[in-house]
């Protein structure tokens, strides 16, 4: 759907909560508008920088350009838009620490020397590096024991996923005025 619509010059169009500032609307062009901000965010931003703040403008303002190909959105929107770009791009180096970073051999975990294969963008030398910054920083060894501990005492969790708790306020109401009909029709 995506491809096809760059490849005609359309763009596939996003509504806008007004009250939430969020996609609103019909909800397969909100997840494909979520599903590419998160691929377009891991594809040519470095996983090495620290944070995303780190990351050159002129890079993060191509992200957003290539986004804006394929999706209608408004200029306005592109702090939310580049604000869920960092969300992903956090989320992938989290998913690179927590599922390939290492390998388990009998009873050991032992560091993954090569690049991970499901992500060819991932150069080997910043596959080192990456290693190298997770492994041996002590700051950062620190700061995961501290989230360790943090997550252990969260009673709850987020449910949203990529379509948000607006979605789940949307399945409410459609169930409330599901209930209310049959209600009303036992009447």
């Amino acid at each position: 759907m995506l491809g096809k619509a760059i490849q005609s010059g359309t763009k596939i169009p996003v509504e806008w909560h007004p009250t939430y500032g969020v996609p609103f609307g019909d909800k397969k062009n909100r997840t494909t508008l979520s599903s590419y901000i998160g691929v377009v965010a891991r594809e040519p931003v470095n996983i090495n920088y620290k944070n995303w703040g780190d990351v050159p403008k002129e890079i993060v303002d191509e992200e957003y350009e290539i986004i804006a190909k394929g999706f209608d959105v408004l200029e306005k929107r592109k702090k939310y838009i580049l604000g869920r770009a960092s969300i992903r791009w956090r989320a992938f180096k989290t998913r690179l620490r927590k599922y390939w970073l290492y390998k388990v051999h009998g009873n050991k975990k032992v560091v993954r020397k090569t690049s991970p294969w499901k992500y060819p963008m991932i150069l080997q030398t910043n596959w080192n590096k990456f290693i190298k910054t997770y492994i041996e920083d002590d700051a950062f060894q620190e700061l995961s024991k501290k989230n360790r501990g943090r997550s252990v005492k969260k009673n709850t969790s987020y449910r949203g996923g990529r379509l948000g708790y607006l979605y789940y306020e949307e399945e409410i109401v459609s169930s409330w005025k599901i209930s209310l009909i049959k209600y009303k029709s036992e009447f």
